[in-house]
């Protein structure tokens, strides 16, 4: 309970601090950050490179292999030393790099992508590799110490601190970075949390729900109430400093640099010290919930739109339930089979995980293969020219009309076949596709009511 309660809670802080921070940084910056960055751009990459410098070097790696004792005292007596005089380092640094115009927000999303990686490293490096480590550390010591006797040897070597061989975490760290490389589905993973958080309105991943419409309209009437009490001067000046009409965008990018850094920087920062005082957290979670807390505070979230994107965030949230549940269940039934199977049980069961990996994969990229890309909606979304919008549209509408009369037509035929000669099969083909056809064409009928909206 603690560990699953530790989980949600890390969810919680990370959503309030993305808000936060994402929306002190917007009335700092306002969405025309160019002209804003006299003095403030030196503060702010001061802040955030000494922060990440006292999360991942001070904090990180005091419990790593190659620090000695002398050195890690050195730091403890050091500390405010060492960050007041990286914060003041970096601060003339970073706006040194503004003067000679280098973009300091680069740095900074650069900066936060190594710190995020080492975040990721030092939290999903243990989840992947410390399972199988216990095992090999169990058997090696067995083999030294439990002279053949499994019933009566005493596993008194797992009561102390892991040692882990360097070669060990070297190639375990290859195989992450390859599979982050090749991974469709990681990337997909990636994709998801971008497409929730982008700051305009386009192709929704996900549909509308009871619990988003009624959490939107009591959001927005307790906004409503709260705007009633503001002063105007203050909501003006508010509006003035999130007008999204000057947003610089760079071309086919879901949010600015400044959106980019503080997701990047915040969630490292939160994982990093999450992980340095051993609190239960999901890595991806906090990652993702800061990248929705940062769109909201962004006013991402339009109320067309926030509809679905809720949909979504309670959508991946909901899908932690599922999947622990089904990893009790699963880890249940295959310990038991395994225990009364013995060697056969557990071979065949190796057998199987490894032809359900190769299937899953395969299904994996034969449904995005089939899925393609929308490029005509991508440049409806894209373009800022009425016409032109009205023409793709148009386009857009009619091209589905005849993919949807062509599946219409091949249903019929299938369906008329499978009566005629009495194939089961090849009907409840057709019902599973009608039914995948309909979900399509629902997204995609949305997707264009939301272009007309816009």
């Amino acid at each position: 309970m603690s560990v699953i309660l530790g989980i949600f809670l890390s969810v919680a802080v990370a959503f309030f601090f993305g808000t936060l921070v994402q929306y002190l940084s917007r009335l700092l910056f306002t969405f025309n950050y160019t002209k804003k960055l006299k003095y403030t751009i030196g503060l702010f990459g001061g802040i955030a490179v000494t922060s990440i410098i006292y999360f991942m070097l001070i904090k990180g790696l005091k419990d790593s292999a190659f620090m000695t004792a002398e050195n890690k005292h050195w730091i403890q007596d050091n500390t405010l030393m060492l960050i007041g005089c990286s914060f003041v380092f970096f601060t003339v640094l970073m706006q040194i790099l503004h003067w000679c115009k280098i973009n300091v927000f680069k740095v900074v999303v650069m900066l936060g992508t190594f710190a995020l990686a080492m975040a990721f490293a030092g939290n999903d490096l243990v989840n992947f590799i410390g399972v199988p480590l216990a095992g090999f550390s169990a058997y090696t010591d067995f083999i030294a110490n439990g002279n053949g006797e499994p019933m009566g040897y005493l596993m008194n070597s797992l009561n102390g601190p892991a040692t882990t061989p360097f070669l060990f975490l070297f190639l375990a760290g290859a195989i992450m970075v390859y599979a982050l490389i090749t991974s469709k589905k990681a990337q997909n993973v990636v994709k998801t949390s971008v497409d929730l958080s982008r700051q305009d309105e386009g192709d929704e991943m996900f549909g509308s729900s009871a619990v988003a419409r009624s959490i939107v309209r009591s959001t927005m009437s307790a906004s409503e109430n709260i705007a009633k009490i503001l002063p105007d001067n203050l909501k003006r000046w508010a509006d003035s400093r999130f007008n999204k009409d000057v947003i610089i965008l760079e071309n086919g990018a879901a949010f600015d640099l400044i959106r980019a850094s503080v997701n990047l920087v915040l969630a490292g920062l939160l994982i990093a010290l999450g992980t340095s005082l051993k609190l239960p957290l999901s890595t991806t979670y906090v990652t993702f919930m800061v990248a929705m807390g940062s769109s909201l505070a962004d006013r991402a979230w339009s109320r067309d739109s926030a509809v679905y994107r809720i949909t979504g965030v309670l959508s991946v949230i909901g899908g932690w339930f599922i999947t622990a549940g089904a990893a009790f269940t699963i880890c249940f039934v295959v310990t038991l089979i395994m225990y009364y199977g013995g060697t056969l049980a557990m071979l065949a069961l190796i057998a199987l995980a490894i032809f359900l990996l190769v299937r899953s994969n395969i299904s994996y990229s034969k449904k995005q293969k089939d899925k393609g890309k929308d490029d005509i909606f991508s440049r409806l979304i894209a373009s800022k020219d009425k016409e032109e919008r009205w023409s793709l549209l148009r386009q857009h509408v009619n091209n589905t009309l005849v993919a949807e009369m062509q599946f219409t037509n091949d249903t019929y035929r299938q369906i008329t076949d499978g009566f005629i000669n009495e194939n089961l099969k090849a009907l409840r083909k057709a019902v599973s596709n009608t039914d995948s056809q309909k979900e399509m064409l629902k997204k995609i009928r949305r997707k264009e009511i939301l272009d007309c909206a816009a």
